[in-house]
């Protein structure tokens, strides 16, 4: 039956590519339902148009050629020098450390290590995974359960799962076949078990399981609770949505996300605005304030501007107040 498929179909995704290639499109095909009159599978059209022009090289969405896609996305990842500015000794050693196991993934995946920008992309992991933790909080609002939205080939995981913290739940969300199956690989390449709905179906469910990604594709946002997320990433991937799809992106980030959740963006926001949309502007009218933005130069000083975005609490907002002896209200929002 069109859907239905066992954890076995990506047993050998890496080396047979095309059983999962064909479960994701009958999936894709079934849930017409659920995907809110948008073509998800044509959600980064910039893309697209730049394969079309040839600005990236031999990438591809569309089409899934297993382990070979993981090379590639490790390629994508420009081959040149990424500015950084966050100097310390426990930051160095987390750039070996994402280095050393997307190492070990690719060796894993029959792949060759050498020349496939491994350097880039764990100084791009390191400088995400402590951008996103590194701001004193209170405890209601350190991340428990995260959201990697437009997950590329998946790297965010790489030190979320490797590095002391307090998650219980991840969770990975893509639209298009190719990103959404070279993640699936990449995380059973890092020794990850994979909660995925192309498996489960309308079971799939987010439960706190140790070294567990619970994978989703974009067109079920729904399918995640209301206020029940502590973190929402989002780097290089909100600026290159259609309006409408922003639009409703956002919309279930707003109720996805726990009062005082936050948003971590990282893009260009500074030149690179495909859809045209301010969305600081948009943001602020979703009700999210600017929490942290450094003062730093795109492409000289970091390779993205990082920001955090938070969905604030009232009390947070006017001052804050007690109800009864010492007891603090329940959170809401606006």
């Amino acid at each position: 039956m069109p859907g239905i498929a066992t954890e076995d179909i990506f047993e050998n995704i890496g080396f047979d590519p095309a059983p999962a290639y064909a479960h994701f499109k009958a999936v894709y095909e079934r849930d017409a339902a659920h995907r809110n009159a948008f073509d998800w599978a044509d959600s980064w059209r910039h893309l697209r148009n730049r394969l079309a022009q040839g600005a990236l090289k031999d990438m591809m969405f569309e089409d899934f050629i297993g382990a070979e896609h993981l090379a590639r996305m490790f390629g994508w990842i420009e081959n040149s020098h990424f500015p950084n500015f966050v100097q310390d000794r426990a930051f160095d050693d987390s750039i070996a450390l994402a280095a050393e196991r997307d190492r070990n993934a690719l060796i894993a995946a029959g792949l060759d290590p050498a020349g496939r920008n491994i350097a880039n992309v764990a100084l791009y992991n390191a400088q995400d995974y402590r951008f996103q933790t590194f701001l004193p909080v209170p405890e209601r609002q350190r991340i428990r359960t995260f959201v990697d939205f437009g997950a590329g080939h998946g790297r965010q995981a790489n030190l979320w799962f490797a590095l002391p913290n307090s998650l219980d739940a991840f969770i990975a969300i893509d639209a298009t076949p190719a990103p959404y199956l070279t993640q699936i690989l990449y995380y059973r390449l890092l020794g990850l078990e994979v909660e995925d709905y192309l498996v489960r179906g309308e079971q799939w469910k987010v439960l706190p399981r140790p070294g567990t990604v619970h994978h989703l594709p974009s067109w079920r946002l729904d399918m995640i609770a209301d206020q029940s997320v502590d973190l929402i990433c989002a780097v290089q991937v909100l600026r290159e949505l259609s309006k409408p799809m922003l639009v409703h992106a956002l919309t279930a980030f707003r109720r996805m996300l726990k009062p005082g959740g936050s948003l971590y963006i990282r893009d260009h926001f500074g030149f690179h605005s495909v859809n045209q949309v301010d969305l600081d502007r948009l943001l602020l009218a979703f009700g999210f304030v600017v929490e942290w933005q450094p003062n730093v130069v795109d492409r000289v000083d970091v390779h993205g501007i990082p920001r955090i975005w938070r969905l604030p609490e009232v009390e947070a907002l006017i001052g804050g107040f007690r109800e009864g002896a010492g007891q603090a209200p329940p959170s809401r929002t606006f």
